[in-house]
Order: structure tokens, then sequence, then C-alpha cells
């Protein structure tokens, strides 16, 4: 079985959705004279001692596996799913196999199934490492409660992100799924965007910059940080003039190292530098009377960038995280700001994949309409 065959959302949603295989009760394999290795190994035996699988052949469910699932880490939820084992094997979905894994010699299958213990749902993971010998071995990887899973399947949550991220391997495939489908809708949306008539772009930027006059966060907010444009994206040089028209305090933003600085400018026409992507920059907090960000900037209106907006709020950018870093920041620091995502109306799609880091944006205007995400 090749691991491209595997539809890993698929599975999650199976995962998350299906009936347990195995409804356990909680009291088995509780603490006593015996210790568990051996009253696992008693109840294997007493169920056959091996388990049949038509991909991978007869896995032996021997004293080994117990010994190499507890050397994995052990807690009283993983104690209780041994008894689960046997029907994830034979009933679960296989979501990775590895030929010669780390070549060690041996194709690692990776195995999920939903269970239940007591009240509560889990997924339990059980990795089968299989000789050229035909001889199988396997080990309980994983018991993890269901809504780890489904935040990672929402998400496609960063697995070492923090203390309560999933740790199952398929919430690690799902965060490369994600991470594939946004590198794919991130050509589709440049070769989308390239295709349009170069004039459209500042046509889309006058209607756009007239609409967001009208909002009520135009006129709430005196500070406004605001992105320049480059090829084939809204143009913003309308509202960096209807900004100056209105007396706002405008900053715009340069790339230093991994991070956005916005300075404050006091011209709609600059002095510019070319940036590093070929974007204009402000010359520097030097050349800007030295007025980079302060608190007292705030609170502020951000207008933030993107390659795609869902009308949820989620966006996809171009892959460096600068405003995300930049929005998270200003989080961390207690700002008081309103972001407004402003972009072309063909930018505005039915979904857009997100991640963890993402940061999702309130309002969203475009040439011909304001988006109000709820």
């Amino acid at each position: 079985m090749d691991e491209t065959e595997v539809n890993i959302e698929a599975v999650a949603d199976w995962l998350l959705n299906a009936e347990p295989i195995s409804k356990l009760t909680g009291e088995e394999f509780r603490k006593s004279s015996i210790n568990l290795i051996t009253q696992v190994e008693t109840y294997f035996k007493s169920v056959g001692g091996s388990v049949e699988r038509q991909e991978i052949g007869t896995i032996e469910l021997g004293r080994s596996g117990i010994k190499s699932s507890i050397a994995h880490g052990i807690g009283r939820n993983k104690a209780i799913a041994f008894k689960a084992v046997p029907e994830i094997i034979k009933k679960g979905k296989i979501v990775d196999h590895q030929t010669n894994w780390k070549n060690r010699g041996y194709d690692t299958y990776v195995i999920n199934a939903p269970i239940q213990i007591g009240n509560e749902e889990y997924i339990g993971e059980v990795i089968v490492n299989h000789y050229e010998a035909n001889e199988n071995g396997y080990y309980l990887h994983e018991v993890e409660i269901k809504s780890k899973l489904r935040d990672a399947f929402k998400t496609g949550l960063d697995t070492s992100a923090s203390e309560g991220a999933s740790t199952l391997i398929i919430a690690q495939k799902l965060k490369e799924v994600k991470r594939n489908s946004k590198q794919a809708l991130r050509r589709e949306m440049k070769a989308r965007l390239a295709s349009l008539p170069p004039e459209q772009f500042h046509v889309e930027g006058l209607k756009a910059a007239a609409l967001v006059q009208t909002l009520p966060v135009w006129s709430q907010y005196t500070n406004i940080l605001l992105f320049l444009s480059m090829k084939n994206e809204i143009d913003t040089q309308p509202l960096l003039e209807a900004a100056f028209a209105a007396g706002k305090k405008l900053f715009v933003p340069r790339v230093e190292g991994d991070n956005l600085a916005f300075c404050r400018i006091h011209s709609p026409d600059g002095p510019w530098l070319t940036g590093r992507y070929g974007i204009r920059e402000p010359m520097g907090r030097a050349n800007n009377d030295g007025a980079g960000l302060s608190s007292t900037d705030f609170p502020a209106l951000v207008i933030v960038p993107a390659l795609a907006f869902d009308r949820s709020g989620k966006r996809l950018g171009r892959g460096g995280a600068y405003y995300d870093r930049f929005l998270a920041a200003l989080n961390a620091a207690g700002q008081e700001y309103a972001a407004l995502g402003l972009c072309m109306a063909a930018q505005i799609l039915p979904d857009v994949p997100a991640e963890e880091f993402d940061k999702k944006i309130k309002k969203i205007c475009t040439a011909v309409e304001f988006i109000d995400c709820l």
C-alpha cells in the first residue's frame, strides 16, 4: 500500500464520526499483584495471541510488543486501551505506510481507530513493524482524547506548538496536508491574479478606497497602518492619498529581518526604496523623523493584505508569516487595533486552509463589498 493513496482528511473524518470499534469500561487491567505486562499478555493469549490484517499479514500479540508500548510511555488510559489493540489492528484505518523506515530494514504501518473508555471517546494509534521474513511486531503508540484530533482537523494544528496539541501521527499528517494545500492554493491564486488586466488592480483599488472611507472603522481611527501594494495586488495608492487628505497619521511597512517595522510617512510620494520583495518601502526611520511605531500610535487601523480570504476571516498569506507575527506581537503587547483585510474581489474564496498560527481577520473590504466576518 502506497502512502500517497491515503486520504488523510477522509480518515480523520471517519475517526471523528464513526462509532467506537471498541468500548471499554475503564476497569480493564487494574493495578494488582499481577503486573501489567502479565495481565495484558494473558488477555492476548485468551483471544488467540495474534491478529490477521490483509495488507500486512499476521501480527503476533507478544510480550515484546507490550514492553515496547510501555517504553513509549504509559498512563492509565493507555493501560486500559491494551484491550482494544486487536480491534484497532483489525478494524482501524492505515494512515501511513513507510517502506524501510529510517533504513532499519522494516516497514511501518500506522493504524488508527476510535475507541471509548467509560463515557469518553479516544483515538487509539498502533504501529506495526513489518519485517522481510514476514514477521510483524507492534506497539500501542498513543491513546488520545478525540477533541485534540478534532482541533488538528479544523486547523492543521502544529503538533509541536503547545502542550495541548495532538501527538498522534495522523495529526502530523493533517498538518502536512494543510501545508501542501496552502502551497497549491498560493500557486493558483498567483496565476489567477497574473491573468487579470494590469489596469484592473488600479480600478479596484480606487473603488475599494472609496468603500473603505464609508466604513465606521475609517472614521474611528486616526492612526492607519497601510501596506504598499506590489505587482498583481490591489492598488493601495488611492487609499494612501485618501488617508493624507483626511489628516490621518500614516505608517507603512518595511521588512527588517523576519519582521515588519512600520514607519511613519509624511507624503504619499515617499521617498521610497525598493525592498527585499521588490515592494516600495519607506527610506527608514532616520529619513522619516525617527518616527517608528510606538505605544502612542495606538489605537490604530491595520490594513492587511493576502493572497486570499474567505468569508469567515481565514487568510492565506504569501508564506512569510510577516503579518501573522506582526498581529501576534500587537496582541501580546495588548495594543488596541482593528484589522481590515483589503484585496481584489477575485481573492474572496469559499474556504481557505488555515493553521493554528494563522490570524483570522474580522473585517474585509474589496471593490464591491464589505465583509463582516462573524
